[in-house]
C-alpha cells in the first residue's frame, strides 16, 4: 500500500477517500511532472501516478525538502481555478504533510493561504425559479423525474442522491442517508414532497425494466481499453440504488434538460453551466429559508455538519418533519400538484365506479335471464300435464 493509500484509508466516506486522493496526486504531478506518461494514459480511468512519480512519492519525506516552498508554488500555480477547488487541495495536502509529521507554522499557511485569488467560486450560479424548473422538467422523462424532483424536495447533494438505496426509501416521504453517503461522514434523515413521492413510487415501477436494458447494453459494449474491461463500468441486475447511476449519467440528464428547455447558458469565467445541477440545492435553501424555515432547521437538512448535531439536540425527528411539511408548499415546482393528484385520484374512483355499476348491471341482466328460463320451463311441464 502507497503512503497516499495509507493516508486516505481512515477518512469517512468513499466520496472523501477519492477526493483527497485525487488532490494529493495533483500536487506531486506538479512537483515530478510526466507529461509523457499523462498523455498515453487513457482519460476514462483518470491519471494516475507514474512509476517515477510513485517512487517520487515514497522518497518524499526521506529527503530534506522545503515544504513550505513546495505548497507554496502548488498553490501560485493553481491559480486561475475556482478559489473552491483550491482550497480543497490545499487541505488534502495539508493534512497529508501533517500526517507524516510535517508541521508547518500558522504563520506559513497564512502565508500560503493569502496567495489564493478570489474567496467565493468563479462560477456565478442561478438559482432557477419555479417558472424555470417547469419549463425544465416539461422535458423530463420518468427517470429525470424522479431524481430530480428528489433533489429538489430534499436538498441533499447529487452524491447522496445516486448512493440511496431500496432500504433507505422503506418510510417514504422520510428518505434515510446513511453516515457513507455523506461528505461529513455524518448521517441524517431528510424529507420529501408529495410530487417527489409520487415521482419515485412512478419511477420503482420502470426500474426493472431500465436495469435490464442498461445491463444488457453496458456489459455488451466493446471495451474502452484494450485487455480487461474496466470494473466501475460493468452493470449489476443486483444494483439496489433508486437511482442506479453514476453521478456522471445524472448531471448528463440534467444539461440534456436544460438545454432543450433554451437555458444552456454557461458562465463567461468557468465554462460551466450557470444553472447546473448543485443549484437545485441551492433552490431548496433559499426557497425554504424564505417561506419561514428556522436557518439552522433548513441547514441541518442540506447536511451541514455545523448545525446538524445542534438541531438533532433540539428537535425530534417528528418535529422535524412538521416543521418541513409545514413549509414544503415553498418548495412545489407545480403548486397545483396536490390538487391535480386529487383530481387525478377522483377520477380513478369514479371510473372503479363505473365498473362496478357496468359488473352489477350484467349480473342482474344474468339473473333476469336465468329467471325467465325457469319460467318458461315451468309454463312447458304446466302444458305437458294439461294444467292450465
Amino acid at each position: 500500500m502507497s503512503l497516499i493509500d495509507d493516508y486516505v484509508k481512515n477518512l469517512p466516506s468513499k466520496g472523501a477517500k477519492l477526493g483527497y486522493k485525487s488532490n494529493i496526486k495533483s500536487f506531486f504531478r506538479y512537483l515530478e511532472p510526466d507529461p509523457n506518461f499523462e498523455k498515453q494514459h487513457n482519460r476514462y480511468i483518470g491519471i494516475p501516478l507514474s512509476p517515477k512519480q510513485r517512487k517520487f512519492v515514497e522518497n518524499y519525506f526521506n529527503n530534506n525538502r522545503d515544504y513550505k516552498k513546495d505548497v507554496l508554488n502548488f498553490v501560485i500555480s493553481l491559480n486561475g481555478s475556482p478559489s473552491k477547488t483550491i482550497r480543497s487541495k490545499l487541505q488534502s495536502v495539508k493534512g497529508f504533510l501533517e500526517w507524516n509529521d510535517v508541521e508547518l507554522s500558522n504563520k506559513n499557511w497564512k502565508e500560503i493561504k493569502n496567495k489564493i485569488h478570489g474567496s467565493r467560486a468563479v462560477t456565478i450560479d442561478k438559482i432557477p425559479t419555479k417558472e424555470e424548473l417547469r419549463k425544465i422538467l416539461s422535458f423530463a422523462t420518468l427517470k429525470d423525474k424522479a431524481l430530480f424532483f428528489t433533489l429538489i424536495g430534499s436538498g441533499m447533494r447529487i452524491g447522496e442522491a445516486c448512493k440511496i438505496t431500496l432500504n433507505d426509501i422503506k418510510e417514504l416521504p422520510k428518505i434515510y442517508i446513511r453516515a457513507e453517503y455523506t461528505k461529513s461522514g455524518n448521517p441524517r434523515v431528510v424529507f420529501i414532497s408529495k410530487e417527489a413521492q409520487y415521482s419515485i413510487e412512478q419511477w420503482l415501477l420502470e426500474r426493472e425494466n431500465y436495469l435490464k436494458v442498461a445491463v444488457k447494453r453496458l456489459n455488451c459494449a466493446k471495451p474502452r481499453i484494450e485487455g480487461k474491461r474496466p470494473e466501475q463500468i460493468i452493470k449489476s441486475i443486483d444494483d439496489n440504488r433508486v437511482f442506479p447511476y453514476a453521478t456522471s449519467t445524472a448531471r448528463a440528464m440534467w444539461n440534456r434538460l436544460i438545454r432543450k428547455a433554451g437555458f444552456n447558458q454557461r458562465d463567461p469565467s468557468s465554462g460551466f453551466h450557470s444553472i447546473h445541477i448543485h443549484c437545485l440545492r441551492k433552490y431548496f435553501s433559499s426557497h425554504m429559508n424564505v417561506g419561514g424555515m428556522p436557518n439552522d432547521v433548513v441547514e441541518a437538512l442540506l447536511g451541514h455538519e455545523d448545525k446538524l448535531q445542534r438541531v438533532y439536540n433540539i428537535y425530534s425527528e417528528k418535529q422535524l418533519a412538521d416543521i418541513y411539511h409545514k413549509n414544503v408548499n415553498n418548495i412545489l415546482v407545480f403548486e397545483s400538484y396536490d390538487t391535480d393528484k386529487k383530481l387525478m385520484e377522483f377520477n380513478e374512483r369514479l371510473q372503479e365506479k363505473d365498473e362496478q355499476i357496468k359488473k352489477m348491471q350484467e349480473e342482474m341482466k344474468i339473473m333476469q335471464l336465468t329467471l325467465q328460463g325457469v319460467t318458461n320451463q315451468l309454463e312447458i311441464e304446466k302444458l305437458k300435464n294439461g294444467v292450465k
